[in-house]
């Protein structure tokens, strides 16, 4: 009796296994899209900053008393404008001393020359006075060796000589002091003239002149007062010229190439993107901490508007300004006719290696992939899978390979709009 009970118990419980293997197991839900085909992009995207390539400060040209200064931030100013004026009472008085000084000087320079002119005559006169008694010696000299003369007289012919030699040394010497006066008096002559032209250079300097066309971007004296020599006054530049700064981390900036294709974007510029270039790429690069306290590598890249995007930005009414916030969205590749999925359903193996997740036939399938270009949405996939497969979007950790699944079909991927056709190149 015993045996044959157990025996039925056995029989219930294979009975009971066979009904519940029987029974299909539990789907799990998962999200999934379709690859696409299309085009993707490959970018990098960054904050940045609207600054200008120049700006000019205005600044006193000399220590002095500045007049008010009527301009106001904001304000146009054309190429060598006046933008502000010193008072000149001081430089004037300076003026006309230095004036009077070097015509001072000027006269003596015209008595020196009449006096030099009057020792060269002066000297040719007693050259020619010792030539006369040289002569007059040496025939003396000779009457004398022929019993002619007497010794008195050739004594008296030498003297002659010496005190006309005498003389036209004096003569020589007066002159030379004359030219050496002459070369003195040129030089505080000089001398004069410079400290006049510095001051006629100091009074044009009066009315300060704008470097450039532009507007007033900053003011920083209004009232008359006494500044010192290199206060600045004003800063001008030009708003046409206005481009980006962006602070690119160094491991993205390699990708970066001068020409590259940008969209600008923010609240500064409204609610279309507007098309730019990559203009310069610094060489160096620094350190910068980031929000978070991480200290990071970036470069500094400037970006420039292209002449479609500032006719966009006339169009909308925007006046974009200087160090006005905006993003950068800098395209570095480009691929049409992609398999494109979304960035979330790609993941690494144990190995490294990229794989998705593929819904076959209700079953998911853990698939080797093999990826191309990518950006913060989209991953194109060069091999492991073919257009129109699902793939499963954010798949959970305990997702294993066979499992059944219930798959939601959500919107497939989209490449986001982007303004590179917006310039028409």
């Amino acid at each position: 009796m015993k045996t044959r009970k157990w025996t039925v118990v056995l029989l219930l419980g294979t009975i009971a296994a066979a009904v519940f293997l029987a029974q299909p197991s539990p789907r799990t839900t998962v999200q999934a899209v379709a690859a696409i085909r299309g085009t993707i992009h490959s970018y990098v995207e960054e904050r940045g900053m609207t600054r200008l390539p120049e700006i000019h400060q205005i600044t006193m040209p000399l220590q002095g008393r500045i007049q008010s200064i009527e301009l106001k931030e904001g304000d146009p100013v054309n190429i060598k404008q006046i933008v502000a004026r010193m008072d000149t009472s001081d430089l004037d008085t300076d003026q006309v001393e230095a004036t009077n000084t070097v015509k001072r000087y000027s006269k003596n320079l015209e008595q020196v020359e009449l006096a030099i002119q009057q020792a060269e005559q002066t000297v040719v006169a007693s050259r020619e006075e010792h030539k006369f008694h040289e002569i007059e010696f040496a025939r003396i000299v000779r009457l004398l060796e022929k019993g002619s003369t007497t010794e008195s007289a050739k004594n008296q012919a030498e003297l002659k000589m010496i005190e006309a030699r005498t003389d036209l040394r004096k003569d020589e010497l007066n002159l030379s002091m004359y030219v050496l006066g002459r070369g003195i008096m040129e030089l505080m002559h000089n001398t004069e003239q410079a400290k006049l032209e510095k001051v006629q250079r100091d009074r044009r300097r009066t009315d300060i002149h704008s470097p450039v066309s532009g507007v007033v971007l900053s003011k920083a004296v209004s009232n008359e007062r006494v500044l010192q020599a290199g206060t600045v006054l004003l800063e001008i530049g030009d708003p046409a010229a206005i481009e980006v700064e962006a602070d690119l981390l160094s491991e993205d900036v390699v990708g970066v190439k001068i020409g590259n294709t940008a969209d600008i974007e923010g609240p500064a510029i409204g609610a279309q993107p507007v098309p730019g270039t990559v203009h310069r790429i610094f060489p160096q690069g620094f350190k910068k901490v980031s929000s978070l306290g991480v200290e990071q590598q970036r470069v500094k890249t400037i970006l420039s508007f292209t002449p479609a995007a500032r006719t966009m930005l006339d169009k909308s009414g925007h006046q974009l300004g200087i160090d006005y916030r905006v993003s950068v969205k800098i395209y570095t590749a480009e691929k049409s006719d992609a398999i494109v999925v979304p960035r979330t359903a790609i993941f690494r193996s144990e190995a490294g290696v990229w794989q998705v997740f593929v819904v076959r036939n209700e079953i998911v399938r853990r698939t080797d992939v093999q990826i191309g270009l990518r950006n913060p949405f989209l991953v194109e996939v060069t091999s492991g899978i073919q257009e129109g497969e699902m793939i499963v979007v954010a798949p959970e950790s305990g997702l294993t390979d066979g499992q059944r699944v219930e798959a939601m079909v959500g919107q497939s991927p989209q490449v986001p709009a982007t303004n590179l056709a917006s310039d028409g190149s």
